[in-house]
């Protein structure tokens, strides 16, 4: 399957999207999101005003697992279910949309690459144009929203949150109430920076794209969210540890 063809089907899902919900527009952002939209006014030069649902996202990862949720529960016990257990099994565990939360705003036109009607039909605002940045064609950038969508939806990094929750927990203890333990989530979240992002297929909504613009888009969002989960977990971490130090130091003699 070519790559159009993927990037072909992924506006078919997007159409597909519309059908479930009162929005009556997709805005695909250059920063990977998918906005459902329910009218918008692009009267403006530069600007575009709309209204869209702060759910958007949510929404997406739990379609994303309603859809996912039919094959694991096969997997795990298909041979010992009926087609109608089966079933029964996805609608009790499957998870509810949120319910619409409307929000008027406005954005650049170079914020947003492509709008798609209720009928499936794509208009592409983003335009290939080196001399002002846009380095990438529009399929390649295609491809590198892809990966940043992908990396919006499945990446999670647990161990850069929990590895910083440790992290910060011994750096609270260690630094017993100094106002030097703020540097502890500070070095942990630039620690998160180091490592490079390893793109598994479970991330991947087609384990087959794997281009370059792809790469850097996947890049970009997983090592975002890399940094924010570290950040999280150092902090939280750090909190801990120094509350505990100071519950520590009024109830243990010798620990001051």
């Amino acid at each position: 399957m070519t790559q159009t063809i993927r990037i072909a089907l992924c506006s078919a899902l997007l159409a597909c999207l519309l059908s479930e919900s009162k929005a009556q527009y997709i805005f695909e952002m250059m920063n990977g999101r998918q906005l459902e939209v329910f009218h918008f006014n692009d009267s403006a030069f530069i600007d575009i005003r709309f209204t869209y649902d702060k759910n958007s996202l949510r929404n997406q990862r739990i379609r994303q697992y309603n859809e996912n949720l039919r094959y694991e529960i096969a997997d795990r016990k298909g041979d010992q279910l009926t087609r109608a257990e089966l079933d029964a099994l996805v609608e009790k565990n499957k998870k509810s949309l949120r319910p619409e939360k409307k929000k008027e705003t406005y954005v650049s036109r170079d914020d947003v690459f492509a709008i798609i009607d209720s009928d499936g039909n794509r208009q592409i605002l983003y335009e290939y144009q080196p001399e002002y940045g846009n380095d990438y064609t529009v399929r390649e950038m295609e491809e590198f929203m892809l990966g940043q969508r992908d990396a919006m939806l499945n990446y999670k990094a647990p161990l850069a949150f929990w590895g910083g929750a440790a992290f910060g927990l011994l750096g609270g203890l260690a630094w017993q109430n100094s106002i030097f333990a703020v540097s502890t989530p500070v070095v942990w979240t630039l620690f998160t920076a180091i490592p490079p992002i390893h793109i598994k297929e479970r991330y991947m909504h087609d384990p087959n794209m794997k281009t370059d613009a792809y790469r850097a888009g996947f890049a970009r969002n997983a090592r975002s969210r890399q940094l924010i989960q570290g950040l999280k977990g150092s902090v939280i971490g750090t909190a801990a540890g120094v509350l505990l130090y100071s519950v520590l130091a009024n109830n243990v003699e010798g620990i001051r």
